[in-house]
């Protein structure tokens, strides 16, 4: 599968999987490296919130830098950087210098973004857009799938974390120099063939008039020829003389006006876009849909090891890893297997309604089961359908940027992103204080919520146009 992909496509599968797997195992580890070296309570806190601190400002800002120029040589820079800080986390021997080295590395995780403009840059249509947006988490996936295996076994062998550390940043480094040799850098700074039909689809409706228009003049001027040239037969050879005459300056303003269009067209791909051009409705829509479809699972994440030691009376420890390993499996499952045949066998805005739909189902037992494998059953049912909206609210808000700023658009949707996670904390332990139930009213009215919001966009509207410019083709 993976051999006929694009490469920068390839770069950024594996950047984000290396990635994705050295968050899960280094969280997983850095607590108790963390008490070796002199932290305590609140401190340990500290260090491990420093990472998604500085979070915060790397996805936009890399999502600018590879707007501006290219994809392929951020990725190695993100990739070399994070090689380096990866291995001095295993060097440092002091609380502050190891607060410090996280608070950096934050700042060198902008992987995601700009793979996923990345993919934009080098897909035909919207659909090859929304495959090659699922390869990306289908990394995310695989990282989460042997990230806790290796947590398990390295615990087992009690393998130092300074070595874990060293290795990885090795592994790291090894990557970033195949990105500068081996990938070529596939963004054109002009339009790509995805932007042309995304301009296409966004045209107004008094453009499509004025095109149908210019067809109809198109076609009174050839019935005038052939009037022309039927009359210019029984005329003498000056008149015919004039007539060339005409013709050839009809088609010299012809030219000219083409020519105009060019120029201005190029004038529009190559003009300065500011902060405020990135913004319109329905990526405003979509930014905050985005925020809110990564709450629940967020809050989950919180609440899980209280809900397996107060609920199902299970060892923490054990148990989280296994949701862990079962959330990486069920995602990338879903990539592969499940969001593919929805959307050949129905499209995209039933895809949504119905995948919201099931999650608004899965949440609503939770707050009465109290047997940890029902949960674990209904866990994967709500993982399985939660990517398909997942890789949907990225592809739609790429469909909708504006041309030129995809890497800006979708690294500052990261950006809330990471609000979600920052935020989730908070909510997810004042509503499991009042009671689980509490929990799954919330998690479902979120989704109940969202279920409205796509009509409040153009998308429905421009991808029915867009099926059906595609059958009169066909025909």
């Amino acid at each position: 599968m993976l051999k006929n992909l694009p490469r920068v496509l390839l770069f950024a599968f594996f950047s984000e999987l290396l990635l994705s797997f050295l968050y899960i195992c280094v969280v997983a580890l850095l607590s108790e490296y963390a008490r070796e070296i002199g932290s305590s309570g609140t401190f340990i806190g500290l260090i491990a919130s420093a990472y998604s601190v500085t979070e915060l400002f790397s996805n936009y800002f890399f999502g600018w830098l590879s707007d501006k120029y290219g994809r392929a040589p951020i990725l190695a820079f993100c990739d070399l950087a994070l090689a380096l800080c990866t291995s001095l986390t295993g060097v440092v021997s002091n609380k502050w210098y190891l607060i410090i080295i996280r608070l950096i590395t934050g700042l060198f995780t902008g992987i995601l973004p700009v793979g996923q403009a990345a993919c934009s840059d080098i897909a035909v249509d919207f659909e090859q857009n929304n495959i090659y947006q699922s390869y990306i988490i289908i990394s995310q996936g695989l990282g989460c799938v042997f990230g806790p295996l290796l947590v398990i076994i390295l615990s087992l062998l009690n393998f130092e974390f300074r070595g874990f550390c060293l290795i990885s940043g090795l592994l790291m480094f090894v990557l970033s120099l195949i990105g500068i040799f081996f990938v070529k850098e596939t963004r054109v700074f002009k339009r790509p063939k995805i932007h042309e039909e995304k301009e296409k689809l966004n045209q107004n409706d008094l453009d499509l008039v004025d095109i149908v228009g210019s067809d109809d003049n198109e076609e009174k001027d050839s019935k005038k020829t052939v009037e022309k040239e039927t009359q210019q037969d029984k005329k003498n050879g000056d008149q015919q003389d004039q007539k060339n005459k005409e013709e050839k300056e009809d088609q010299k303003n012809k030219d000219e006006k083409e020519d105009q269009k060019k120029k201005e067209s190029e004038k529009n791909t190559k003009k300065k876009l500011r902060f405020k051009d990135m913004f319109n409705k329905d990526v405003i829509i979509l930014i905050a849909m985005n925020y809110l479809l990564l709450l629940p699972l967020s809050i989950i994440f919180t609440i899980l090891p209280l809900l397996i030691v107060d609920v199902y009376n299970k060892n923490p420890n054990i148990y989280s890893n296994i949701i862990m390993f079962l959330h990486g499996s069920a995602l990338t499952a879903s990539c592969l297997i499940f969001y593919p045949f929805l959307i050949r066998k129905t499209n995209n805005v039933f895809a949504w309604n119905y995948s919201l739909i099931v999650q608004i189902i899965c949440f609503i037992p939770v707050g009465f089961i109290t047997n940890f494998w029902i949960f674990f059953a209904i866990y994967a049912v709500y993982i399985w359908h939660c990517c398909v909206n997942a890789i949907q609210v990225i592809a739609f808000l790429i469909f909708r940027s504006t041309v030129g700023m995809e890497g800006q658009t979708v690294g500052l949707s990261q950006v809330f992103q990471a609000l979600s996670r920052a935020t989730a904390p908070i909510i997810g332990m004042y509503f499991y204080e009042k009671g689980i139930l509490y929990v799954v009213i919330f998690m479902a009215s979120v989704f109940i919520f969202l279920l409205p919001f796509l009509y409040f966009t153009d998308i429905p509207k421009l991808l029915k146009r867009k099926r059906s410019n595609e059958n009169a083709d066909n025909k």
